[in-house]
């Protein structure tokens, strides 16, 4: 479910509290592909690619980088009202805190990433799909994680369009893997 954290300005914003919310996996996707399309990346990363590899050259271009980060910002005030950071500028004093917050919100989609343990694959496996896989259509509009999500229908695109995380998303797909892994081992069991 969709992570919140409640952020507290420093220097001479000290008092401003913001309730940041994360955004829905999909719509988190579409944010990070626009930015990573906007320096030229590829976007199946999506907002993990994001935030661990393309971040600086998103800031690096300035104004166009602040907006396309500050899509991942979805912030109340502590009296509950919305902060629009483009238009933030009688709330927030410091220019500082404005990268501060975007990097919390990046962190509520993306924090999970850095603790969490991977599932092994056997290499005898991935050779086996490399080798009996034929050319593989793939869906454009969002990335690979999210497409294997949905085609999995253990989320439907209404879930990741409005309460499902990228951890989440990761979490299913996880399950797939696995069940992928059993199956593969229990085939290689059955094999003569």
């Amino acid at each position: 479910m969709l992570k919140t954290y409640t952020l507290n300005l420093t220097g001479c914003d000290t008092g401003v509290s913001l309730l940041l919310t994360e955004l829905p996996a999909l719509v988190a996707d579409r944010a990070a592909r626009a930015a990573l399309r906007a320096v030229s990346e590829p976007e199946d990363g999506g907002v993990i690619t994001l935030a661990f590899k393309h971040l600086g050259a998103v800031r690096a271009l300035g104004e166009p980088g602040l907006r396309l980060l500050s899509a991942f910002v979805n912030a109340r005030l502590s009296d509950g009202t919305a902060l629009d950071l483009a238009d933030a500028r009688g709330v927030i004093k410091d220019w500082r805190n404005i990268e501060k917050i975007q990097q919390q919100a990046l962190y509520l989609h993306t924090g999970f990433i850095l603790e969490r343990e991977s599932v092994d694959t056997p290499v005898a496996m991935v050779g086996d799909q490399i080798l009996h896989s034929g050319t593989e259509a793939r869906v454009t509009f969002c990335s690979p994680l999210l497409a294997a999500v949905l085609e999995s229908d253990r989320a439907t695109y209404r879930e990741l369009e409005t309460v499902l995380s990228t951890e989440d998303c990761f979490n299913i797909q996880e399950i797939n893997n696995v069940r992928a892994i059993r199956r593969w081992h229990e085939s290689q069991k059955a094999a003569p």
